[in-house]
Protein backbone atom coordinates (compact mmCIF):
# COMPACT_ATOMS: atom_id res chain seq x y z
CA UNK A 1 0.00 0.00 0.00
CA UNK A 2 3.11 2.19 0.21
CA UNK A 3 1.96 3.86 3.43
CA UNK A 4 4.24 5.11 6.14
CA UNK A 5 4.11 3.05 9.32
CA UNK A 6 4.11 5.19 12.48
CA UNK A 7 3.17 2.16 14.57
CA UNK A 8 6.00 2.42 17.07
CA UNK A 9 5.16 6.06 17.78
CA UNK A 10 1.43 5.69 18.17
CA UNK A 11 0.95 2.36 19.93
CA UNK A 12 -0.16 3.44 23.42
CA UNK A 13 0.75 1.16 26.32
CA UNK A 14 -2.20 2.58 28.26
CA UNK A 15 -4.66 0.88 25.93
CA UNK A 16 -5.28 -2.74 24.99
CA UNK A 17 -3.88 -4.28 21.82
CA UNK A 18 -7.39 -4.43 20.36
CA UNK A 19 -7.96 -0.73 20.97
CA UNK A 20 -4.54 0.22 19.58
CA UNK A 21 -4.99 -1.95 16.51
CA UNK A 22 -8.48 -0.59 15.81
CA UNK A 23 -7.32 3.00 16.18
CA UNK A 24 -4.31 2.36 13.96
CA UNK A 25 -6.42 0.86 11.18
CA UNK A 26 -8.95 3.66 11.32
CA UNK A 27 -6.52 6.57 11.66
CA UNK A 28 -3.58 5.51 9.48
CA UNK A 29 -4.81 2.85 7.05
CA UNK A 30 -8.48 3.16 6.17
CA UNK A 31 -8.54 6.94 6.28
CA UNK A 32 -6.07 7.11 3.38
CA UNK A 33 -7.86 4.68 1.11
CA UNK A 34 -9.96 5.65 -1.87
CA UNK A 35 -10.90 2.06 -2.73
CA UNK A 36 -11.93 -0.82 -0.44
CA UNK A 37 -9.20 -2.94 1.13
CA UNK A 38 -9.68 -6.72 1.17
CA UNK A 39 -7.95 -8.40 4.11
CA UNK A 40 -7.73 -12.17 3.58
CA UNK A 41 -6.79 -14.34 6.55
CA UNK A 42 -5.95 -17.83 5.32
CA UNK A 43 -5.76 -20.91 7.59
CA UNK A 44 -7.23 -18.98 10.48
CA UNK A 45 -7.70 -22.30 12.28
CA UNK A 46 -3.98 -22.29 13.08
CA UNK A 47 -4.63 -19.89 15.97
CA UNK A 48 -7.56 -21.87 17.43
CA UNK A 49 -5.39 -23.94 19.83
CA UNK A 50 -3.98 -20.73 21.36
CA UNK A 51 -6.99 -19.69 23.38
CA UNK A 52 -5.64 -16.47 24.88
CA UNK A 53 -4.59 -15.07 21.51
CA UNK A 54 -7.46 -16.49 19.47
CA UNK A 55 -10.34 -15.16 21.58
CA UNK A 56 -9.11 -11.58 21.59
CA UNK A 57 -8.21 -11.57 17.92
CA UNK A 58 -11.50 -13.09 16.78
CA UNK A 59 -13.45 -10.67 18.92
CA UNK A 60 -11.47 -7.86 17.27
CA UNK A 61 -12.56 -9.03 13.81
CA UNK A 62 -16.19 -9.04 14.97
CA UNK A 63 -15.81 -5.46 16.27
CA UNK A 64 -14.51 -4.36 12.87
CA UNK A 65 -17.44 -6.06 11.17
CA UNK A 66 -19.91 -4.28 13.44
CA UNK A 67 -18.23 -0.92 12.86
CA UNK A 68 -18.79 -1.31 9.13
CA UNK A 69 -22.55 -1.41 9.68
CA UNK A 70 -22.73 2.34 10.35
CA UNK A 71 -19.25 3.77 9.70
CA UNK A 72 -18.34 4.72 6.10
CA UNK A 73 -14.63 4.54 6.87
CA UNK A 74 -14.91 0.94 8.14
CA UNK A 75 -16.95 -0.01 5.10
CA UNK A 76 -13.69 0.28 3.18
CA UNK A 77 -12.44 -2.89 4.91
CA UNK A 78 -13.61 -6.27 3.58
CA UNK A 79 -12.72 -9.41 5.54
CA UNK A 80 -12.28 -12.89 4.06
CA UNK A 81 -11.69 -15.62 6.66
CA UNK A 82 -10.54 -19.08 5.59
CA UNK A 83 -10.45 -21.97 8.06
CA UNK A 84 -10.50 -25.73 7.68
CA UNK A 85 -12.13 -26.90 10.88
CA UNK A 86 -14.85 -25.89 13.30
CA UNK A 87 -14.16 -23.25 15.90
CA UNK A 88 -13.67 -24.95 19.28
CA UNK A 89 -13.35 -21.67 21.13
CA UNK A 90 -15.72 -20.32 23.73
CA UNK A 91 -17.03 -17.19 22.01
CA UNK A 92 -20.27 -15.41 22.74
CA UNK A 93 -22.50 -15.29 19.66
CA UNK A 94 -22.31 -11.51 19.78
CA UNK A 95 -18.50 -11.64 19.76
CA UNK A 96 -17.89 -14.26 17.09
CA UNK A 97 -16.96 -13.37 13.50
CA UNK A 98 -18.13 -16.78 12.30
CA UNK A 99 -21.89 -16.27 12.55
CA UNK A 100 -22.04 -13.09 10.44
CA UNK A 101 -21.41 -12.36 6.78
CA UNK A 102 -21.63 -15.04 4.09
CA UNK A 103 -20.52 -18.64 4.62
CA UNK A 104 -19.07 -20.52 1.65
CA UNK A 105 -18.28 -24.19 2.19
CA UNK A 106 -15.81 -25.83 -0.18
CA UNK A 107 -17.38 -29.07 -1.47
CA UNK A 108 -15.53 -32.25 -2.33
CA UNK A 109 -14.05 -32.62 -5.81
CA UNK A 110 -15.82 -34.87 -8.28
CA UNK A 111 -13.81 -37.40 -10.27
CA UNK A 112 -14.04 -35.14 -13.33
CA UNK A 113 -12.65 -32.21 -11.32
CA UNK A 114 -9.77 -34.36 -10.07
CA UNK A 115 -9.00 -35.29 -13.67
CA UNK A 116 -9.00 -31.62 -14.65
CA UNK A 117 -6.78 -30.69 -11.70
CA UNK A 118 -4.32 -33.44 -12.65
CA UNK A 119 -4.11 -32.01 -16.16
CA UNK A 120 -3.48 -28.53 -14.75
CA UNK A 121 -0.64 -29.99 -12.67
CA UNK A 122 0.63 -31.79 -15.79
CA UNK A 123 0.42 -35.07 -13.92
CA UNK A 124 -0.48 -38.06 -16.08
CA UNK A 125 -2.91 -40.38 -14.30
CA UNK A 126 -5.07 -43.05 -15.82
CA UNK A 127 -8.79 -43.23 -15.09
CA UNK A 128 -8.21 -46.25 -12.87
CA UNK A 129 -5.54 -44.36 -10.89
CA UNK A 130 -7.85 -41.41 -10.39
CA UNK A 131 -10.53 -43.81 -9.23
CA UNK A 132 -8.10 -45.25 -6.65
CA UNK A 133 -7.32 -41.72 -5.46
CA UNK A 134 -11.03 -40.98 -5.13
CA UNK A 135 -11.60 -44.18 -3.16
CA UNK A 136 -8.85 -43.20 -0.72
CA UNK A 137 -9.64 -39.49 -0.32
CA UNK A 138 -13.29 -39.10 -1.39
CA UNK A 139 -12.43 -35.95 -3.34
CA UNK A 140 -11.08 -34.08 -0.30
CA UNK A 141 -9.67 -30.87 -1.91
CA UNK A 142 -6.61 -30.56 0.33
CA UNK A 143 -5.68 -34.24 0.13
CA UNK A 144 -6.12 -34.35 -3.65
CA UNK A 145 -3.99 -31.24 -4.09
CA UNK A 146 -1.32 -32.68 -1.82
CA UNK A 147 -1.10 -35.89 -3.84
CA UNK A 148 -0.94 -34.13 -7.20
CA UNK A 149 1.61 -31.57 -6.00
CA UNK A 150 3.80 -34.36 -4.67
CA UNK A 151 3.63 -36.25 -7.97
CA UNK A 152 4.51 -33.10 -9.88
CA UNK A 153 7.49 -32.20 -7.70
CA UNK A 154 8.78 -35.72 -7.05
CA UNK A 155 8.81 -37.02 -10.60
CA UNK A 156 10.30 -40.34 -9.51
CA UNK A 157 7.29 -41.02 -7.24
CA UNK A 158 4.23 -42.92 -8.35
CA UNK A 159 0.65 -42.90 -7.17
CA UNK A 160 1.05 -46.54 -6.16
CA UNK A 161 3.86 -45.61 -3.76
CA UNK A 162 1.76 -42.81 -2.27
CA UNK A 163 -1.20 -45.11 -1.70
CA UNK A 164 0.86 -47.89 -0.12
CA UNK A 165 2.02 -45.75 2.80
CA UNK A 166 -0.74 -43.12 2.77
CA UNK A 167 -2.09 -43.93 6.26
CA UNK A 168 1.32 -44.19 7.94
CA UNK A 169 3.72 -41.74 9.52
CA UNK A 170 5.90 -42.13 6.43
CA UNK A 171 3.15 -40.97 4.07
CA UNK A 172 2.70 -37.53 2.55
CA UNK A 173 -0.44 -36.94 4.63
CA UNK A 174 1.19 -37.55 8.02
CA UNK A 175 1.10 -33.93 9.23
CA UNK A 176 -2.56 -33.52 8.30
CA UNK A 177 -3.53 -36.82 9.90
CA UNK A 178 -1.56 -36.10 13.04
CA UNK A 179 -3.29 -32.73 13.36
CA UNK A 180 -6.73 -34.35 13.11
CA UNK A 181 -5.73 -36.91 15.72
CA UNK A 182 -4.66 -34.12 18.08
CA UNK A 183 -8.12 -32.55 17.81
CA UNK A 184 -9.88 -35.59 19.25
CA UNK A 185 -7.22 -37.43 21.26
CA UNK A 186 -7.81 -35.21 24.30
CA UNK A 187 -11.59 -35.63 24.10
CA UNK A 188 -12.20 -39.22 25.30
CA UNK A 189 -15.91 -39.31 24.46
CA UNK A 190 -15.32 -37.96 20.97
CA UNK A 191 -12.44 -40.38 20.44
CA UNK A 192 -14.64 -43.29 21.50
CA UNK A 193 -17.43 -42.11 19.21
CA UNK A 194 -15.08 -42.04 16.25
CA UNK A 195 -13.68 -45.45 17.16
CA UNK A 196 -17.20 -46.86 16.83
CA UNK A 197 -17.64 -45.21 13.43
CA UNK A 198 -14.42 -46.51 11.90
CA UNK A 199 -14.97 -49.99 13.34
CA UNK A 200 -18.50 -50.28 11.95
CA UNK A 201 -19.27 -51.75 8.55
CA UNK A 202 -22.31 -49.52 8.16
CA UNK A 203 -22.95 -45.85 9.07
CA UNK A 204 -23.99 -45.38 12.70
CA UNK A 205 -25.93 -42.74 14.57
CA UNK A 206 -24.33 -40.58 17.26
CA UNK A 207 -25.82 -37.90 19.45
CA UNK A 208 -26.24 -34.60 17.64
CA UNK A 209 -23.36 -32.83 19.40
CA UNK A 210 -20.80 -35.54 18.62
CA UNK A 211 -22.04 -35.65 15.04
CA UNK A 212 -21.64 -31.88 14.79
CA UNK A 213 -18.12 -31.94 16.24
CA UNK A 214 -16.80 -34.77 14.06
CA UNK A 215 -18.41 -33.35 10.94
CA UNK A 216 -17.03 -29.89 11.68
CA UNK A 217 -13.51 -31.29 12.01
CA UNK A 218 -14.06 -33.10 8.72
CA UNK A 219 -13.74 -36.65 10.01
CA UNK A 220 -17.19 -37.92 9.05
CA UNK A 221 -19.68 -37.82 6.24
CA UNK A 222 -23.30 -37.49 7.34
CA UNK A 223 -25.81 -39.60 5.43
CA UNK A 224 -29.32 -38.38 4.69
CA UNK A 225 -30.70 -40.31 7.65
CA UNK A 226 -28.26 -38.56 10.00
CA UNK A 227 -25.95 -41.54 10.45
CA UNK A 228 -22.18 -41.06 10.17
CA UNK A 229 -19.41 -42.85 8.32
CA UNK A 230 -15.70 -42.00 8.00
CA UNK A 231 -15.22 -39.20 5.50
CA UNK A 232 -12.74 -41.27 3.53
CA UNK A 233 -10.84 -44.55 3.62
CA UNK A 234 -7.61 -42.73 4.45
CA UNK A 235 -9.10 -41.59 7.74
CA UNK A 236 -10.49 -45.04 8.49
CA UNK A 237 -7.12 -46.72 7.92
CA UNK A 238 -5.11 -44.20 9.91
CA UNK A 239 -7.43 -43.84 12.89
CA UNK A 240 -8.04 -47.57 13.32
CA UNK A 241 -4.34 -48.06 14.02
CA UNK A 242 -3.81 -44.86 15.99
CA UNK A 243 -6.81 -45.28 18.28
CA UNK A 244 -5.76 -48.86 18.99
CA UNK A 245 -2.28 -47.59 19.93
CA UNK A 246 -3.77 -44.93 22.21
CA UNK A 247 -5.97 -47.49 23.94
CA UNK A 248 -3.07 -49.91 24.40
CA UNK A 249 -1.08 -47.21 26.15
Amino acid sequence: MELESPLSNDWKDLYSSKTNCTTYFEKYVLSQLKNPLILCLDRLDRIFPYQEVAVGFLELLRVWYEKAQDSPIWQKLRLVLSYSSEVYIQLDNKSSPFNVGFLIKLPEFTQAQVQQLARLHKVNLTESEIQLLMELENGHPYLVEQALSHLKIEESSSLEEILQIAATEAGIYCDHLRYLLSLISERPKLLEAYRKIIAATNPIRLNSFQTYQLHSIGLVYIERDGCCRPFCNLYRQYFIEQINLLNSN
